[in-house]
């Protein structure tokens, strides 16, 4: 095979998402009720991470041993629950940045209900102002926020040496479902959408642009979900303008190497991009739980409230990323 992605249609590709997700590790109760209530509570859930990409969060965090995280971007909290569930073992200090009122409400709503405050931290207010705040070190940081924010979030993070030595930053949506890569490679993309993404895909090209060539991190974008960026910190290197030619100085090799390790198995178990497919009008979410009608933010249950499994339920699309 020459090229890293598989030539998918739209329905092969959710064929393939729901076989990759049936063949994954499950995520919990907990995780599926909050991404089923998403679904119908949020006409732009489409933004949130998939069940299979939840998975991919838990795993990437187990595997790191993540002592603390930070996100940009909380939506309705369903990946800071997968951080909070990976890092069971560790305890880790989760903090959360988020702007829009409506999603701050919805992850607080996410916090209490399963009890997650012992741990996990919201702050509210623009990123950019947030991040310059924070001090000491984070294992993962997790960029899945306003896009024409991404160059500005990372580039602090580096600057404020928020990133540990042996920790990674992951940014999604970096191919904005296919803009970034060309304003034409994705015609079925809804037009009341399109201008939004359009923009998204500019951003995301100097975006990506800039994190390949910045020489304290090491880079690989993943044709998987909607292209997934993963940095590394590189403890010591040299490396030309362009990014070619980048030699590992000390002992720094055999580090560079095991953290890579990170990044193949992301490609080994969720690979050939399944994922990187348009949502379908309305907005609803992928196959793996299901979708209701919308409910308010208020009726996403009291703590120890069971996962609720009412009649005439149906299987959800296949659009959230």
């Amino acid at each position: 095979m020459l090229t890293s992605v598989l030539p998918f249609t739209p329905e092969m590709a959710a064929t393939v998402t729901q076989y990759c997700t049936e063949h994954s590790t499950d995520v919990s109760p907990e995780m599926k009720e909050v991404w089923d209530w998403t679904c119908g509570e949020f006409e732009d859930a489409d933004k949130m991470s998939s069940p299979l990409q939840g998975t991919t969060m838990k795993f990437l965090a187990s595997w790191a041993g993540a002592k603390r995280v930070l996100e940009f971007g909380a939506y309705s909290g369903y990946s800071a629950l997968a951080w909070y569930e990976a890092t069971k073992q560790t305890q880790a200090e989760i903090i959360t940045l988020e702007l829009d009122p409506k999603m701050i409400a919805a992850t607080r709503t996410t916090i209490a209900k399963y009890n997650l405050g012992d741990r996990l931290t919201v702050i509210e207010g623009p990123a950019q102002q947030s991040v310059e705040k924070l001090t000491g070190m984070f294992d993962i940081i997790f960029v899945d926020a306003n896009k024409d924010g991404y160059l500005g979030y990372v580039k602090a993070v580096l600057d404020q040496k928020l990133l540990s030595p042996k920790g990674l930053i992951m940014c999604d949506n970096v191919f904005a479902r296919g803009m970034t890569i060309s304003t034409e490679s994705n015609p079925q993309l809804p037009d009341k959408v399109r201008p939004y993404w359009t923009e998204c895909g500019k951003a995301l090209q100097k975006f990506n642009t800039y994190v390949k060539n910045d020489p304290r991190i090491d880079v690989v974008l993943l044709p998987v979900y909607d292209g997934v960026n993963i940095s590394f910190k590189l403890a010591a290197a040299e490396r030309p303008p362009g990014g070619a030619g980048r030699k590992p100085v000390g002992g720094h090799a055999e580090g560079a190497d095991a953290r890579r390790h990170v990044a193949a198995a992301v490609v080994a178990g969720f690979g050939a991009s399944a994922e990187m497919q348009p949502a379908r009008e309305p907005p609803r979410c992928r196959v793996g739980v299901y979708a209701r009608a919308p409910r308010r933010v208020d009726q996403l249950g009291a703590p120890g409230t069971p996962p609720p499994s009412p009649p005439g339920m149906r299987p959800a699309m296949t659009g959230c990323a």
